[in-house]
């Protein structure tokens, strides 16, 4: 499924949010692949990824954990409210930092996490 697709599925009346989050949160791949959508050159694209990544943050953060080196690397964006979302997001992952990686970063960006 391409995110053009993904996208097209979301706004669909057929729909529900709550289905497709239960998609999102079933499949890893798909988080990848919204991890990946960070970098788009569309900016409704990272935007809406970034919002639903919001959303797996706060129920489970433990799956975008493995993720930890991509989104710190959205936060070389030049993009002020995409920042903002990653920073949300890996607040939530500071739950679950096993590794402490959280802490190097908040000494880089001035991130405080909720630790």
């Amino acid at each position: 499924m391409s995110i053009e697709e993904f996208f097209r599925n979301l706004e669909s009346k057929e729909n529900s949010v709550r289905k497709v989050i239960g998609q999102v949160l079933s499949t890893r791949s798909v988080i990848g692949f919204l991890v990946e959508a960070l970098f788009a050159r569309d900016e409704r694209v990272r935007y809406e990824s970034a919002g639903l990544l919001r959303l797996i943050a706060g129920i489970s953060p433990q799956l975008l954990y493995p993720h930890f080196n991509s989104l710190r690397d959205a936060l070389d964006s030049k993009d002020s409210l995409l920042r903002g979302d990653i920073f949300n997001i890996l607040n939530h992952i500071s739950q679950v930092d096993s590794q402490r990686k959280l802490r190097l970063l908040a000494e880089d960006y001035g991130f405080k996490p909720a630790l």
